[in-house]
């Protein structure tokens, strides 16, 4: 099965932390809407180019390469602008990829594959682009 790779447009958004919100006497727990609306937007992209017939089924395993592009920022200095286009300055801020990995994961979770704990190897790079922020996603039987 050929490698299945989508763009994903936009800044990725790292899993957020559960919120607990008390409703009378019980306890809601939800995701917050941030993260939802990322995963919603990976799995539309994923669906828009692929099917569910695709999906990765067990006893096979999921190999994902995973890229994030960070704009560089507006108010970066000339100087340090060009020191990261030279590749002298690397991408140490957020966010932070194991969080970004759990939103992907998860997003595509009963989509691209049955199930993330198919996912048994993985390479991910965050870096700056002159552009506007994205993600590359690659995703292969294995």
């Amino acid at each position: 099965m050929p490698t299945k790779k989508i763009i994903i447009e936009g800044m990725a958004i790292p899993k957020g932390r559960p919120r607990s919100v008390l409703k009378g006497k019980y306890v809601h727990t939800y995701t917050p809407k941030r993260t939802r609306d990322f995963e919603k937007l990976v799995k539309e992209t994923y669906l828009a180019k692929y099917s569910l017939s695709d999906m990765i089924k067990k006893p096979y395993g999921v190999s994902i390469n995973l890229h994030v592009h960070k704009q560089i920022p507006k108010g970066f200095t000339k100087k340090k602008t060009a020191e990261i286009l030279n590749g002298n300055i690397q991408l140490i801020t957020k966010p932070d990829m194991d969080n970004v990995e759990k939103s992907i994961y998860d997003a595509l979770n009963q989509v691209a594959y049955e199930d993330d704990a198919q996912i048994c190897k993985c390479n991910w790079v965050k870096s700056y682009c002159s552009g506007a922020s994205f993600t590359e996603l690659e995703i292969e039987k294995i």
